[in-house]
């Protein structure tokens, strides 16, 4: 079960776009969900992978940090434009859309079974 996981976790997938919400002049958010309906498990530090195809034919592969929390009940990126991808997420992705996408990654994580103090800076 473990490898057919950790295979599934290499291909890439396909991603609806739910909602998307400006939040600031250069920020946007974008509720994503896989169209398997699946479920998705992330842990709050991780990052998930997009295949992006520009309007001239270009495949890029951009990874953005998950902004919303797991109790939240969905997967949110939010989004800076800055750059050939983040510009194409804000400029051309509408509501509806699918995108190429890996599940959550990431290894940079709190460890919930520590009883040691965090400091975030």
């Amino acid at each position: 079960e473990r490898l057919r996981e950790g295979e599934r976790r290499r291909q890439w997938q396909q991603w609806r776009v739910l909602s998307q919400q400006q939040e600031s002049a250069d920020i946007r958010s974008l509720v994503l969900a896989p169209e398997d309906e699946g479920e998705v498990n992330f842990t709050p530090g991780q990052h998930i992978p997009l295949r992006l195809l520009t309007a001239d034919g270009e495949a890029l592969v951009r990874t953005y940090s998950v902004s919303s929390a797991p109790s939240d009940g969905y997967l949110r990126i939010s989004v800076k434009a800055q750059g050939k991808g983040s510009r194409h997420l804000h400029e051309q992705v509408q509501v509806g859309d699918v995108l190429e996408a890996r599940p959550p990654l990431g290894s940079f994580t709190l460890k919930t079974d520590s009883q040691r103090p965090v400091v975030l800076i």
